[in-house]
């Protein structure tokens, strides 16, 4: 990893860690972040599946914990390799937030439209199960 990678990396784990996403987006009550070394120490092999993510972060949202993982880039790279791609993928389908990032922004942008998506499914939700929608709620 380069630094400008390191930079970054920094970054996104002092936000994760220091009630930066809570400051941001209120209705997340807390949250935490470990950088993971998946190339394992000299002389051991990790344990890691291929293509585990740089940074594990656990959120608190609903009274639930979300896990959260990022595959972090440098500045104006993009994640192309085909393993990070699917473990992230394959996060998203088991219900995880996961997404890759070469700055603490887009991190904010994700996780903002995630929260978005899942206010949208509550309302969606409690329509449904109500027969009352937003607009006849609003008059």
């Amino acid at each position: 990893m380069g630094e400008e990678e390191n930079a970054v990396q920094a970054k996104i784990m002092k936000y994760m860690n220091l009630a930066g996403v809570n400051a941001d987006f209120p209705i997340v009550k807390q949250s935490i972040a470990f950088r993971i070394n998946s190339k394992g120490i000299k002389g051991r092999k990790s344990t890691l599946p291929a293509g585990f993510p740089d940074i594990l972060s656990i959120i608190s949202l609903h009274g639930k914990a979300i896990p959260m993982f990022i595959e972090v880039k440098a500045p104006n790279k993009k994640c192309t390799n085909n393993l990070q791609l699917a473990f992230i993928k394959d996060m998203e389908q088991r219900g995880c937030f996961a997404c890759w990032a070469n700055n603490l922004q887009m991190v904010k942008d994700y996780i903002r439209q995630k929260i978005l998506n899942i206010y949208a499914n509550d309302v969606k939700k409690e329509e449904q199960s109500t027969g009352i929608t937003n607009s006849v709620k609003q008059k």
